[in-house]
């Protein structure tokens, strides 16, 4: 694995390089750089970063980062509930303690490694409850909150067809503001980000009188173990 280090601390920049084990590639970047771009340009398959004091300038770092389709993103920090609220789309917010680094560091490692190894080559990989990214093909896609409702409704129907009336009830409710129309708009950008040839799609069938189904492998996971 290629694993990014970008901490304050220099002293905490070295204790992280020196937990991880020998085979992995270890990277120390400045914590100011472009980190998004250096992730991209690296290919990094981690990205360890120092979040003690945090900035709107490091929340928008960090969005980008987790956006990413090859990078997972580990925030270090005492404040593990306030961030995982903040930024929801991270990999693990990890105890910056000292007694608790070493620990965690090669369990999240693990944990990392054999997520990706079991990830399903044709699945999608949801969060239970309303983060938005989806996994598929081990790449990470970064989906609205509407687009995730939407393909939630499709998963759950488990191979089902449902109509478009149907859809947009469970999408919208009774609120009045889900139409038809809005939902072709999503089924749209869907097929866009998921379906290898979205002119042409093979996971999100649509039949005329009978609505929508989706027709890939699903593994549906709960909030904990996104973040474990």
């Amino acid at each position: 694995m290629h694993i990014g280090v970008a901490c304050k601390n220099d002293s905490l920049a070295s204790s992280l390089a020196s937990w991880i084990p020998r085979e992995n590639k270890v990277v120390r970047l400045d914590s100011t750089s472009s980190l998004p771009t250096s992730c991209i340009d690296l290919q990094l398959d981690v990205m360890f970063y120092e979040a003690l004091y945090p900035t709107r300038a490091e929340y928008a770092t960090w969005r980008e980062i987790s956006k990413t389709q090859t990078t997972d993103l580990v925030l270090i920090t005492p404040h593990m509930d306030h961030f995982k609220e903040l930024v929801p789309n991270i990999y693990r917010v990890l105890d910056g303690t000292e007694e608790q680094l070493s620990h965690n560091v090669l369990n999240t490692l693990t944990r990392i490694r054999k997520d990706r190894l079991l990830q399903p080559k044709h699945s999608i990989a949801m969060p239970m409850y309303g983060e938005s990214i989806v996994v598929m093909n081990g790449k990470k896609i970064v989906l609205t909150r509407t687009e995730m409702a939407t393909l939630r409704v499709l998963v759950e129907a488990k191979g089902r067809y449902v109509t478009a009336n149907q859809m947009v009830h469970l999408i919208w409710g009774d609120t009045g503001v889900g139409k038809k129309e809005d939902l072709y708009v999503y089924i749209s950008r869907l097929r866009e980000k998921i379906e290898d040839n979205p002119s042409k799609p093979r996971l999100i069938i649509s039949s005329r009188g009978f609505g929508y189904t989706f027709t890939g492998k699903i593994s549906i996971q709960n909030q904990s173990t996104i973040f474990y």
